[in-house]
């Protein structure tokens, strides 16, 4: 009798046995971890990609409001989210080290609170025990250090999985208030990758099937569009003006579909291939307006002030406008892309297909997306948890199918993956790109213990049955 606990007592660890109030706990373990690999890390510590690119841009913002990628020129080659939102912390951080400690830990921030997000995505459809351990997910090594870097995939990450949040809100009500969220959450996330524009006839597609009416979709999805104008129109006429052509978000895509264009089997080599007649031609011929007819040199001061574009972009001072630079070199990267697939399906139409409907999207599926190794977790290791939560998740989908629970959210959410999945085949497939939809995985996976939970339960019902 002495060592049982007073009613008050019980209640109290009942009351704290509360997933609702377990996920304040979880979340703040998150965030302190995530300072942990900061310090391990070390204050100025960036991982060498865009981000060296990233900041420079937004401290340009901060003093001039151009959208630029890390040089003196304008750019439609990125969305400008990432680098107003730089800008922004510069005009209250400073440049230096400031800035990049100021940035990370707002990335910590958003890191926690997509964890947030997926907890009470599962909570909906399932409980909240299985979104705590939904969330749980986001205690991976790999997932602190990517909110340790200041990349577009911590916030575009966010609000990526608060589209899918919504999408299912809208789905148990027809509140406004749901389809606001999803506007709002949309519209953030275009800011960051235009890949978002996916999202859209996915949600509409789901919600349709799940006999939403069209009329109120119709009307949403109209009011989507007119919000998104707001953005696209005056975007669109301040890229016509500095690049002489129509960009409605960017001009970035020819670069990442080349490279993809080296990747899977069969694909032909570069000295196979008449870039002469087939790239340069055609970029001089369709784009003879941005050349000059006589090349003329740079002098010295112009040598000296933009150095690097002149390099990169016209040695031999051809262009016109050498702030069309770029974005005439990311043209001519498409057209090569488009030239080597049309040889590459010509040659070997089998590698071709094969490459593009199942080498790059089988990488694509459990690639652990860390460039460090901290918190002393190998990459091998993030590779099997990766392995073993693909596993799980089809697992689930098959419990979801003899159990009769959960299957219309568990197909949303392989619905979404799978199309982005694919969608990046497209083009170059990275661990970046993979990361990015690992939520939807980590929320199936959090329905998929609910399944197992029933499962156990039906099972130990029938035997007490018989």
């Amino acid at each position: 009798m002495g060592d049982r606990l007073p009613e008050n007592g019980k209640r109290g660890l009942r009351a704290f046995a509360d997933p609702d109030k377990l996920i304040w706990l979880l979340l703040l373990l998150l965030f302190l971890e995530r300072v942990a690999v900061f310090f391990e890390l070390g204050p100025a510590y960036n991982s060498g990609a865009d981000e060296v690119r990233y900041i420079p841009s937004g401290i340009t913002f901060a003093h001039t409001g151009m959208i630029s990628y890390g040089g003196p020129f304008p750019t439609a080659m990125i969305m400008p989210g990432i680098t107003v939102v730089i800008g922004l912390f510069s005009l209250v951080f400073g440049e230096g080290l400031g800035l990049w400690v100021s940035l990370r830990f707002a990335w910590m921030l958003l890191g926690t609170a997509t964890a947030w997000v997926v907890y009470r995505a599962v909570k909906l459809i399932s409980n909240g025990w299985c979104g705590l351990l939904a969330a749980l997910a986001f205690a991976l090594p790999n997932m602190a250090w990517m909110n340790n870097v200041v990349l577009t995939e911590t916030p575009y990450m966010l609000f990526f999985v608060l589209c899918v949040y919504y999408t299912l809100c809208m789905e148990r009500g027809r509140e406004r208030k749901y389809f606001v969220g999803y506007t709002l959450s949309f519209m953030a996330a275009l800011m960051f990758r235009a890949n978002i524009l996916l999202m859209v006839p996915l949600t509409g597609a789901y919600l349709l099937l799940r006999r939403q009416s069209p009329r109120l979709l119709l009307r949403r999805g109209l009011a989507l569009a007119g919000v998104l104008l707001l953005f696209v129109v005056p975007w669109t006429v301040r890229n016509y003006l500095w690049f002489d052509a129509f960009i409605p978000l960017t001009y970035g895509a020819g670069n990442p579909m080349l490279l993809g264009s080296y990747q899977g089997e069969g694909y032909p080599a570069d000295e196979e291939l008449d870039y002469a007649a087939n790239v340069d031609a055609v970029m001089r011929q369709e784009y003879a307006d941005y050349y000059r007819q006589t090349p003329r040199p740079y002098t010295p001061e112009e040598q000296e002030q933009w150095g690097y574009y002149i390099q990169q972009y016209d040695p031999n001072g051809e262009l016109k406008e050498l702030c069309q630079g770029q974005y005439l070199s990311l043209t001519a990267d498409g057209i090569k892309a488009r030239y080597r697939m049309k040889v590459w399906f010509e040659n070997d139409p089998a590698g071709f297909l094969k490459s593009f409907l199942f080498i790059k999207p089988r990488w694509m599926l459990n690639w652990a997306w860390a460039w460090e190794e901290v918190l002393n977790t190998s990459y091998e290791t993030l590779h099997r948890i990766s392995q073993v939560n693909m596993l799980f998740c089809a697992l689930t989908a098959l419990l979801a199918l003899w159990l009769k629970k959960y299957r219309a959210p568990i197909l949303f959410l392989g619905a979404v993956y799978v199309a982005y999945v694919y969608m990046n085949a497209l083009a170059f497939v990275s661990d970046r790109y993979g990361a990015v939809l690992m939520p939807l995985r980590y929320m199936i996976a959090g329905l998929g213990f609910g399944l197992l939970w029933e499962a156990a339960r039906r099972l130990l019902k029938r035997r007490k049955a018989k």
